[in-house]
């Protein structure tokens, strides 16, 4: 189902249709927003020159695209080396068999604490 939602984005109304919630729509129109204000406040040439304005807000929009689309590779790429050392790991871990994330998390020093078999107080 579509929706339609109108927003405003400098000054401007429109009206987006789309698959996305309203609120993400909004949410979304509300960055454009807040991109296109602090293009505008950093330059006064750029005040004047709307066609400027809009082009350097695509441009810091592209720029946090590309800036977290790497961090997302980065943190997949540590997400990955960490999955294949845990994998290796327990394929070479014979000597710390049953020992838990916990212990191997201590340099291998595991502190294993047992239930006596005592009864309590007698």
């Amino acid at each position: 189902m579509k929706n339609r939602v109108k927003i405003t984005i400098d000054g401007k109304n429109f009206t987006l249709v789309g698959e996305e919630t309203e609120e993400h729509m909004r949410e979304v129109a509300a960055y454009i927003d807040k991109k296109m204000t602090e293009v505008r406040q950093k330059a006064a040439v750029v005040a004047l020159d709307a066609s400027l304005a809009y082009v350097l807000t695509s441009i810091n929009v592209a720029d946090d695209y590309f800036k977290e689309k790497a961090y997302c590779a980065e943190l997949e790429g540590r997400l990955l080396g960490m999955k294949r050392s845990r994998d290796s790991r327990k394929r070479s871990g014979a000597g710390r068999k049953g020992m838990g994330a916990e212990a191997q998390g201590f340099g291998g020093q595991a502190r294993v604490f047992r239930k006596s078999k005592r009864s309590s107080g007698k």
